[in-house]
């Protein structure tokens, strides 16, 4: 049988994984098989690194085929975007009209549009300020288009070695299967306490 390629991406040295798991859809629930491809740190190559990239586009492709992945899951994939650094497989899972709003208060918060911006203004800046900066996530929250996720970030700030860790959740709405807005709610105090 033929796979076809997830918008023409489908790499030659992984194109046996992929049809092994295209003919593991016709044996098992939709739902178990895209639990097991998001549900945790999958090396889809079985010890061959390959592009973070593809595991974005392996969710848009299960989707292709009738596999059901969640709204929860498509966000669990952003995460893990945040995490690798893998600004390929972020502007992926965007809209081409992405609003990123960042609340009143919050270190360069400002409202911006364009995955790219994000990514330079955003994800590049919080890199350069802070080491080891991340988002803990206690909570997922599935309503519909809209997923909440309840969390904290930390941090260590690259000029003054404080520490930070503040509470914050963040309201993602997606239109088309696409992350299209970002909101975020957070207790910014201990930030500026760590950058004074």
């Amino acid at each position: 049988r033929q796979v076809p390629s997830p918008d023409g991406y489908l790499q030659g040295k992984m194109f046996w994984l992929y049809s092994w798991l295209y003919s593991l859809l016709a044996f098992y629930p939709s739902s178990l098989i895209s639990a097991w491809i998001t549900g945790g740190d999958l090396d889809l190559s079985f010890g061959l690194r390959h592009d973070a990239h593809m595991n974005t586009l392996f969710l848009q492709f299960l989707r292709q085929q009738g596999v059901n992945v969640t709204n929860i899951e498509v966000i669990q994939e952003l995460y893990r975007c945040f995490r690798e650094k893998d600004d390929n497989g972020f502007r992926a899972i965007c809209s081409d009209d992405l609003e990123w709003i960042q609340n009143v208060g919050f270190p360069n918060g400002a409202c911006r549009k364009g995955a790219e911006v994000v990514i330079e203004a955003v994800f590049k800046s919080n890199r350069s300020e802070w080491e080891g900066f991340s988002y803990n996530i206690s909570q997922f929250i599935d309503a519909g288009s809209t997923i909440v996720v309840i969390g904290s970030y930390s941090g260590v700030h690259h000029s003054t070695k404080k520490q930070m860790q503040a509470t914050a959740a963040h309201v993602y709405d997606l239109c088309g299967e696409k992350v299209c807005r970002f909101r975020m709610f957070a207790d910014t105090k201990s930030m500026w306490d760590a950058m004074s």
